[in-house]
């Protein structure tokens, strides 16, 4: 009976927790962290009279057993010291604090697909805030799985945001494994040596419908879903379906929405905007009402409303059924740091967005100007905090008035297989700086370095297999002026 319902007794406080007594006693000592944020360097637990190191206690395992917490919340102090320590002397998960770049994560036994996709978000600030008022607000049971996954990604979230203690961010990650696997068991399939590989994509996309279903929508924002999902990332398409068997049928207009556009891979796409346009137009079959009987449709789709953050996934992978396998598609697909999705919306929203994109353009016009000036010697620039103009429609928060993103996040995978292989995460920081996240190594890497993951070097090199884009700000004209790339067009 390797999994017990067990409870801990600290204080007054008594916790239900699931107890594995084929993983670690750490496993056991980040749950109680998550609990009650005593660090597992001041815990002490105790099972019928014995301590827990590092093993278990030879004490048989049931359930309803109870261990007993000591411990008092607080980071651990250690002893002052004179010595010097140089940065080449610091341990990965030491260089939090040492380094201007965001803090790693650990892998835990094959986690570099949630590593790299939390990276991944944490590239969206608008998400880590909603995540930490959720936290301080909800009043969810504990025992609700889905809840405590989201406060456990919240807390990684604030963790990664103050990048001040390794220790507390290694166990709030592992927390996050933890909750992820209970929510669903997939991630907590076994393989041959200990877990295996998962999707990436897959557990991006189960942390999103997990915080879709928690996070509510703005107050009073009579706009796209119930969520605060729906808000940041969701669009909605027109889609309009067209009998092929008989023309003559009228057409099937309807609303579909989503999370994220799809780019497949065929031998004819080496441009992301040709795979995105590719991906919005197909056939499909079902039943025709006019000839009673199953027909052939095309399917055409056009965006009636962009989000805040455009989620991009390149179809990489597929199902061989000869050998009962997934297999990568390794095919370079070049992808802009900007991108314009004019192109892809409907003529209504393409009206709407004319304002912004006329400012856009203006503004770019003005620096132009300015640049000339400055060349010549009859203006100075001047530096002052950037403002920015809202980049969303007034009615609808964090969708996108312009069609303008810029890139912020790039997930790959090195290997053959989705199961098996590595993923990494590539994301932009704060100051701009583009970083490499892999796992607990982090390095300063440059934008050429990021277009080249497009799958240049083959499949056995980083292949980009999802696109985080961000909504292109507009800067205020009381701002300093902001070198602006407003054309993402490219060859298709």
């Amino acid at each position: 009976m390797p999994v017990v319902k067990a409870f801990v007794k600290w204080g007054k406080e008594r916790f239900e927790v699931d107890v594995n007594s084929d993983e670690s006693p750490d496993v056991l000592k980040a749950q109680l962290f998550a609990l009650t944020q005593v660090v597992p360097e001041r815990q002490k637990i105790m099972l019928k009279g014995k301590a827990i190191n590092d093993t278990w206690p030879k004490v048989p395992f049931k359930d309803k057993m109870t261990f007993l917490l000591m411990g008092s919340i607080g980071a651990v102090v250690n002893a002052s010291s004179e010595k010097v320590t140089f940065m080449e002397d610091l341990k990965d998960t030491e260089m939090i604090g040492a380094s201007n770049l965001p803090p790693g994560l650990p892998n835990h036994g094959n986690t570099c697909y949630l590593n790299a996709a939390v990276q991944c978000m944490a590239r969206v600030p608008e998400l880590s805030k909603a995540l930490k008022v959720y936290s301080m607000t909800s009043a969810a049971p504990a025992a609700d799985t889905g809840n405590a996954l989201v406060k456990s990604t919240s807390n990684v979230m604030e963790q990664l945001d103050s990048a001040k203690d390794s220790t507390l961010l290694q166990h709030a990650i592992l927390d996050m494994v933890m909750k992820l696997r209970a929510v669903n068991p997939q991630f907590a399939e076994m393989g041959q040596g200990g877990y295996s590989q998962q999707d990436a994509d897959e557990a991006w996309g189960q942390l999103m419908t997990t915080l879709r279903s928690s996070l509510p929508s703005a107050t009073g924002a009579a706009t796209h879903g119930n969520s605060f999902i729906d808000q940041l990332f969701g669009i909605k398409f027109k889609v309009t379906l067209t009998c092929n068997d008989n023309p003559e049928e009228p057409k099937d207009v309807k609303n579909e929405d989503g999370l994220q556009l799809q780019c497949p891979i065929t031998k004819d796409i080496g441009y992301l905007m040709a795979g995105l346009k590719h991906g919005l137009s197909g056939t499909i079959t079902k039943n025709s009402p006019s000839l009673d009987r199953d027909a052939l449709y095309t399917k055409t789709s056009t965006i009636d409303r962009l989000p805040g953050y455009v989620c991009v996934k390149f179809l990489r992978f597929y199902f061989k059924e000869r050998d009962q396998v997934q297999c990568k598609v390794g095919k370079n697909v070049k992808f802009p740091l900007n991108l314009d999705l004019i192109d892809l919306v409907t003529p209504e929203l393409s009206e709407k967005l004319r304002p912004a994109r006329n400012a856009f353009e203006a503004r770019r016009s003005e620096e132009i100007e300015a640049e000339v000036l400055q060349k010549k010697g009859d203006a100075k620039g001047t530096e002052a905090a950037v403002e920015y103009e809202p980049y969303s429609f007034p009615d609808d928060p964090d969708s996108n008035n312009s069609g303008y993103y810029e890139l912020v996040a790039v997930l790959t995978h090195k290997g053959r297989s989705s199961s098996s292989g590595h993923y990494v995460g590539w994301g932009k920081t704060a100051s701009g700086q583009w970083a490499c996240f892999d796992d607990d190594t982090v390095t300063a890497v440059k934008e050429e370095e990021v277009l080249k993951l497009s799958g240049e070097a083959g499949a056995d090199w980083h292949n980009a297999y999802m696109l985080v884009y961000a909504s292109k700000k507009l800067p205020k004209k009381s701002a300093a002026a902001v070198p602006m790339e407003v054309d993402g067009t490219e060859a298709s």
